[in-house]
């Protein structure tokens, strides 16, 4: 649209004039533009952009949460060594600096729970639903913590929420879970039921 054309033109003549700007506000502003900064938008570019930032701007939670977020979702596919250990710290600082910085729970619940298992993902749930968020996310959340501190063949039914809940909101638990090994194997419950309700083929 016009409205888009200007708004990357804008970034453009921007990113062309950052050295005018504090290098604090540099820096952030290069990792927030590189998709209109000329030449090809790239995983290892954004990566890149943000690491610095992180570096360079160690006070903004949001730095920290963003340099975490690309090392989790394309590290690993970058060859970075020890991707998600690294996003896993930089959560952690993004957290320290700013505990009601709610997007920063999201990524390392799932995260934590794969790397780490229920009791520390569990811990991050229960930080994270502190915040007083509100919203479908947080309602998956209450769910799942109940779920991870429920002993098997005890308390929430899984299969009874896959075949209860709003569909998207039961996938979206199951999609957490699916991250956690659990001897109950209720992911796994969770989605097959789920495929017999919705009609599809189970994964």
């Amino acid at each position: 649209s016009g409205q888009s054309a200007a708004l990357r033109r804008g970034l453009r003549t921007g990113y062309a004039l950052r050295d005018r700007l504090p290098a604090r506000d540099r820096l952030l502003f290069e990792a927030y533009v590189v998709p209109d900064s000329g030449g090809a938008v790239t995983s290892a570019r954004q990566l890149a952009g943000w690491r610095r930032a992180a570096e360079g701007v160690p006070e903004s939670a949001e730095a920290q949460f963003e340099y975490g977020d690309r090392l989790y979702h394309s590290g690993v596919q970058l060859g970075e060594a020890d991707a998600w250990p690294r996003a896993e710290v930089a959560f952690a600082r993004a957290l320290a600096l700013d505990s009601s910085f709610a997007p920063a729970y999201l990524d390392p619940i799932m995260l934590v729970l794969y790397r780490s298992g229920s009791d520390s993902a569990r811990r991050y749930i229960t930080a994270y639903l502190d915040t007083r968020p509100t919203g479908a996310g947080s309602e998956v959340l209450t769910t799942v913590h109940r779920l991870l501190g429920a002993e098997p063949g005890r308390g929430v039914d899984a299969v009874q929420l896959a075949t209860t809940l709003p569909v998207e909101r039961a996938c979206d638990i199951a999609m957490f879970l699916r991250r956690h090994a659990d001897s109950a194997e209720t992911a796994v419950r969770m989605l097959r039921a789920l495929a017999v309700r919705t009609g599809e083929p189970a994964a």
